[in-house]
């Protein structure tokens, strides 16, 4: 009996002093991933022009009415002026004040419709800065996403501000590429990944695989924003603007 107690405690104490990483197989192994945002920036250029038209007609329909209420309170003075020459005997006056009290009401009913349309106008620009904020948040749904690669394709079935998408591990050690095709309703374009894998094990001697020197091979209309100099791709958010 004590001899197998010994030996089950020698292979307790081996099993024990095993390194995960290093003696006891393959280690634990993750995809790496990079954070990616969507910016639908030719609408936001549209909306852009219409916030600016509205706030240019803002400010002249508010030089409108300040123009309309100069007027209707120099007529309501000259009102006032014929009103006392009036009362007084000068009865001749009657026809003018008469002339003038109805063009000074239909002043003010332009005044009313003026004010009435600039509330509007104002409004819709509420409603459109909203919307920008809104797209400026990148909170899209993507139509199809395709890993060219293999030809896998990704569902992301909600609408979010930022996806996840999956590098491929290729050589640790050497360049791989990840190349995608994103559908967002009828716009269509590649999303090409350039990256260096390596190996890392955590605090808790788990270890996996990362991506660093992230870089896009097609720029023009992509922002890579690195958290450092090494460009890990779990750490660095891709910005596209489409």
């Amino acid at each position: 009996m004590n001899r197998y107690l010994v030996i089950l405690g020698v292979w307790m104490l081996s099993a024990w002093g095993c390194d995960p990483c290093e003696d006891c197989g393959e280690p634990l192994v993750y995809d790496p991933s990079v954070k990616v945002v969507f910016i639908n920036q030719d609408s936001i250029n549209k909306v852009n022009v219409l916030v600016a038209f509205n706030d240019d007609s803002i400010t002249k329909l508010t030089e409108w009415k300040s123009d309309l209420t100069d007027s209707i309170n120099f007529l309501d003075d000259s009102l006032d002026a014929l009103q006392i020459l009036i009362d007084d005997g000068a009865t001749e006056y009657q026809e003018a004040f008469d002339r003038i009290t109805l063009f000074n009401d239909s002043l003010d009913v332009v005044r009313d419709s003026v004010t009435n349309y600039t509330s509007y106008v104002k409004a819709e620009n509420t409603e459109l800065k909203s919307l920008i904020t809104l797209m400026n948040s990148g909170k899209v749904q993507l139509t199809s996403v395709v890993l060219l690669n293999n030809g896998t394709e990704l569902i992301y079935e909600d609408t979010m501000a930022t996806f996840s998408l999956p590098l491929l591990l290729g050589t640790v050690g050497e360049y791989a590429q990840s190349n995608y095709e994103i559908t967002i309703i009828d716009t269509v374009f590649n999303l090409d990944f350039s990256y260096i894998t390596y190996e890392t094990v955590n605090e808790a001697r788990v270890a996996s695989v990362r991506a660093r020197d992230l870089d896009i091979l097609n720029s023009d209309t992509v922002h890579v924003n690195c958290a450092t100099t090494e460009c890990i791709s779990d750490e660095t958010t891709v910005t596209v603007y489409f």
